[in-house]
């Protein structure tokens, strides 16, 4: 018995360590993604400062324009690039989905945003290749779902004029289920658009295909979608937009409008009344 016991407390205190390593190896992650993020918006900062200001003079002067002027207009804006291609390439996402493609996807949304000074985020708190594969899931089917909600968060932040976008992108899984969250801060969706929500036509400023493609691509492969919209403006994110791979295709509203009467004739969504 005193074996056993030896073998379960040492055993217990492996486990220990190992979720210690783990738990440290992601707060240094997050650590690192915020101080990219920092680095690179300062980055962008700068060139926002001194770009114009320069185009500014070489319009003023062109035709008259001094040698020293235009060689030291290249000389920054080469120095600008540079820098900017080393940040480019020291950005990382943290963790892994375990799918190449999606992760450089990802990346490739995240360098998009910092160039129009939204910080984005992005936690894969552990692979879900083999999950997707397992489910049958066309790898293809998400990269285009994914694309589609990041375009349109992207929109929701500069249609609203802020200075301060933010993304937060979560993939992983949860109660054994893929999830795939998008967060950001930009203007809640029209009533009009979640009113008829997944019709051709109905946009909030692109074609008016995108929600449409996304309901016909989610239903084909029975995902099920959950938009939170939050209220108050202690909120960090307005909306969140969560794919859930359960093979049970619901469509939940959780939203602080839900008291809209035209919300409540549409039969399209289950809606729930934000409470926290």
């Amino acid at each position: 018995m005193s074996i056993l016991i030896a073998n379960f407390l040492i055993f217990t205190i492996i486990i220990g360590i190992l979720w210690l390593l783990d738990h440290y190896r992601l707060a240094a992650g997050k650590l690192k993604v915020e101080q990219d993020n920092r680095r690179m918006n300062t980055s962008l900062h700068k060139t926002k400062e001194l770009m114009p200001l320069l185009i500014s003079v070489v319009n003023e002067n062109e035709g008259l324009l001094d040698p020293q002027l235009v060689e030291e207009f290249n000389q920054i804006y080469s120095e600008q690039m540079i820098a900017g291609r080393k940040d480019s390439m020291n950005y990382k996402l943290l963790g892994t989905t375990g799918i190449k493609l999606l992760d450089a996807q990802l990346q490739h949304y995240i360098l998009e945003c910092n160039k129009k000074g939204i910080v984005m985020d992005v936690f894969a708190s552990e692979p879900i290749a083999k999950q997707i594969h397992e489910m049958g899931i066309a790898q293809l089917m998400v990269h285009n779902v994914v694309g589609d909600l990041l375009r349109n968060a992207i929109r929701a932040i500069t249609r609203d004029g802020r200075t301060d976008g933010k993304i937060l992108v979560i993939v992983g899984k949860k109660n054994e289920t893929v999830e795939i969250d998008i967060f950001d801060n930009g203007a809640n969706l029209p009533l009009e658009v979640l009113e008829r929500f997944g019709t051709r036509g109905v946009t909030t400023g692109g074609t008016g295909n995108g929600l449409a493609d996304l309901v016909e691509m989610l239903a084909a492969e029975n995902i099920s979608l959950v938009i939170r919209e939050n209220a108050g403006e202690n909120s960090t994110y307005t909306k969140g937009f969560l794919l859930v791979f359960d093979g049970k295709n619901r469509r939940e509203l959780i939203t602080w409008r839900a008291d809209e009467l035209a919300l409540r004739q549409n039969d399209y969504w289950d809606i729930k009344e934000l409470t926290e």
